[in-house]
């Protein structure tokens, strides 16, 4: 993906903090959204309406439609300031890590193997339908087919990767795709990006067999660490990975902030899917 390039929201004020179109995001919508890393909580709130000017200038500017900001979710400045600066929260994140030296089950009666050709498109259909997680997702206001679209090309994205420390793992047999585990190696880590079993499997055995299949593949090759970044909504995945030994840590709140001249956004107080 590409990496988005964050610029001061006011060069004479850096404590109003930094902001950057998101590229990757942006090409897939067809309409340009961003993040903002929010600065000093006491210089904002110090002119709180200067900065909303200003912020509500830059987006104009830019034509973005939708801003996200993450914080630390027990921060309570940015938990009363937020709202005031016209951010609603959409999604609460947990960061999740395992030792994978230390891991063992027994191997999952499902064959979990690297993707080939041939899964290309089964996969990309499990993305398109089987997420209900996730800041795009969990938005009421940002439409449910664009989100799916997302999480669709990013798994296919990796999936026609040549670089080798992208991976995509499947579960079934040859010819058969019951879900995908999507991540990328970073020396002795495995970096989680995604994980889907089709929507018909969901609360079935496929998941634990996904997850449990992958992390013994990955075992195997001498990877010492397994991370990711999940929804604290997803319970049955939160559920299954401390099951299986997995460490919670760094919990986030996300807030989005949506442009009142947003063209592509559902109207207030539309329920999104």
């Amino acid at each position: 993906m590409l990496e988005p390039s964050f610029q001061p929201l006011e060069d004479d004020a850096p404590g109003w903090g930094r902001v950057a179109i998101l590229p990757w995001d942006t090409d897939t919508f067809g309409f340009p959204v961003a993040a903002w890393q929010p600065g000093d909580p006491g210089v904002i709130a110090a002119d709180l309406k200067a900065l909303r000017q200003r912020f509500q200038a830059w987006a104009t500017t830019h034509q973005v439609e939708l801003v996200a900001c993450t914080v630390v979710a027990d921060d309570r400045a940015w938990q009363a300031l937020l709202p005031e600066l016209g951010f609603s929260v959409v999604e609460q994140t947990v960061r999740i890590m395992l030792r994978l030296q230390a891991f063992t089950a027994p191997p999952p009666a499902t064959p979990v193997r690297l993707a080939v050709a041939d899964d290309g498109q089964h996969i990309e259909e499990i993305a398109a339908h089987a997420f209900r997680h996730g800041r795009y997702h969990a938005d009421p206001r940002f439409p449910q087919e664009l989100a799916d679209r997302r999480y669709r090309r990013w798994v296919g994205n990796a999936f026609r990767s040549t670089d080798p420390l992208d991976r995509v793992y499947i579960l079934g047999h040859p010819g058969t795709v019951k879900g995908f585990f999507q991540l990328r190696l970073n020396r002795d880590r495995a970096e989680v990006g995604i994980i889907a079993v089709a929507k018909a499997l969901q609360g079935s055995p496929a998941g634990p067999e996904l997850v449990i299949g992958t992390q013994l593949a990955l075992k195997a090759e001498g990877i010492r660490w397994i991370i990711s970044k999940v929804s604290a909504a997803n319970v049955a995945l939160l559920n299954l990975v401390t099951h299986l030994g997995y460490r919670l840590r760094q919990p986030e709140a996300v807030f989005h902030w949506h442009s009142p001249e947003a063209r592509h956004l559902l109207p207030r107080g539309t329920i999104s899917g």
